[in-house]
């Protein structure tokens, strides 16, 4: 799921943040330290820039070494893959923190905190990261212990790195990363073992609207094909839509799905005979991306846009689930509404189908199991936690509010089949007035 409060250069969705933040509340992917002391980036260092790197050129790091990443990667190739949870607490002023859980044995591995309210975390192909989008940096976690910080990278443009705006990160084949911003036009590409930038993928061939930017919003790695597969928004970003739900007017300029090479590091022909590379979506103003193994589909959730004929109070389009058969190129819809109320999160759980959140007139949030072989989500779900990741093992690992009525949180377990809830860390935050910001699921 996608989170809170996106910032500049998303005027659209920064100024709704700034009033209506509840509308954000859904998201992602992790970070820590292994200690339960406060830790935040330290000193800056080189940006990394749009124009393609040399492969010795870095992003810099901030924090680890080289010999600690070699240590930690033998020793996770070693140990095996363990499952964590990242769970993210936020201010929405000054402060994010972020709580590491061990679900192997249901321990608080530990927790980190940093001066970017907005941080998000994201977990790709086993490691997992936090996403600074105001400061315009990711902290990569150790490979084996993700309560720890490996290193802090700056991926901003030095002159405006707040504007990087960092939205996701892609594990490829071996150790590289792609670096999606959402306020450039470049995707880096890092060597997660030194931090070094090795390549950028140029995406500005793309650009169709008025602000400049594609808007790449979330990927996904395929590694039978050792493709990288992007989603690019393609939205006037500047173009605040009205109330209930604020999206924009449709513009007739479709999302789309750019493919790479992940050996040469290359935008491929994904559309056959059709004009262009990539694949062109009906979902407008996609938000997040998920991808399913076994029939080889990535599905894609779009907010949707108001047609020009209409007003703000009546239905949507491009508004829904839609799969799309990157061999292929084909895509169907496999839900879709015309509904006002906003889809906000896609949690996809595999064998089972997806658990879809949509936000009333009220900003309340309504989560519905969208079963694999229906068409329409079911009735309300109760007792599903706040921002849920798919744990790997049928349920949703989450945030809830205290029981006994304080005002921290707890990390909880949700099981879809009876609804039941367990605790399985109580007061996850020792920072007060955070609320639930993010999560995110290392396996």
């Amino acid at each position: 799921m996608r989170g809170a409060c996106p910032q500049e250069p998303d005027m659209r969705l920064s100024l709704l943040s700034s009033v209506l933040p509840v509308i954000f509340a859904g998201a992602l992917v992790g970070c820590g330290d292994s200690s339960d002391e406060s830790q935040g980036p330290s000193t800056e260092q080189d940006a990394a820039t749009d124009s393609p790197a040399p492969p010795d050129a870095g992003l810099e790091a901030e924090t680890g070494s080289d010999a600690t990443a070699e240590a930690s990667e033998e020793a996770s190739a070693e140990a095996g893959v363990k499952r964590f949870a990242i769970l993210v607490g936020s201010d929405y002023a000054t402060t994010a923190q972020a709580a590491v859980i061990d679900l192997e044995t249901s321990t608080l591995a530990g927790r980190v905190t940093f001066d970017d309210q907005d941080t998000l975390p994201y977990a790709s192909g086993g490691r997992g990261f936090l996403l600074h989008r105001t400061q315009g940096k990711v902290s990569v976690l150790d490979a084996v212990n993700p309560a720890t910080v490996e290193r802090t990278l700056d991926v901003g443009v030095e002159a405006d790195a707040g504007k990087a705006n960092p939205y996701a990160v892609v594990v490829s084949a071996g150790t590289e990363a792609y670096v999606l911003r959402y306020g450039q036009n470049t995707a880096p590409v890092i060597e997660l073992g030194t931090g070094a930038q090795t390549a950028s993928i140029d995406l500005s061939s793309f650009v169709a609207d008025n602000d400049g930017l594609v808007d790449v919003v979330d990927g996904v790695y395929d590694s039978s094909s050792k493709r990288v597969y992007l989603v690019l928004q393609r939205i006037d970003q500047t173009e605040l839509g009205e109330a209930p739900d604020y999206v924009g007017k449709c513009s007739g300029i479709p999302a789309l799905v750019v493919g790479i090479d992940a050996s040469t590091r290359s935008v491929i022909d994904l559309n056959g005979a059709e004009e262009g590379t990539a694949i062109a979506l009906e979902a407008v103003n996609p938000w997040s991306a998920a991808w399913d193994e076994s029939s080889r589909t990535l599905m894609v959730l779009g907010v949707g846009c108001v047609p020009q004929d209409a007003d703000a109070g009546t239905g949507r389009a491009g508004r829904g689930i839609e799969r799309v058969m990157v061999d292929t190129g084909a895509t169907s819809w496999w839900w879709k509404t015309e509904q006002v109320d906003r889809p906000g999160g896609m949690v996809w759980m595999p064998g089972q189908g997806a658990l879809v959140g949509t936000d009333d007139a009220n900003f309340a949030r309504h989560w519905r199991m969208l079963e694999t072989s229906a068409t329409e989500p079911g009735p309300d779900r109760v007792g599903v936690p706040n921002q849920p990741a798919y744990d790997g093992d049928g349920g949703l690992i989450g945030l809830a509010a205290q029981a006994d009525g304080g005002t921290g949180w707890d990390a909880v377990r949700w099981e879809p089949g009876t609804s039941s809830t367990t605790v399985i860390a109580a007061g996850l935050f020792d920072k007060p007035g955070l609320m639930a910001y993010g999560s995110a699921m290392i396996r």
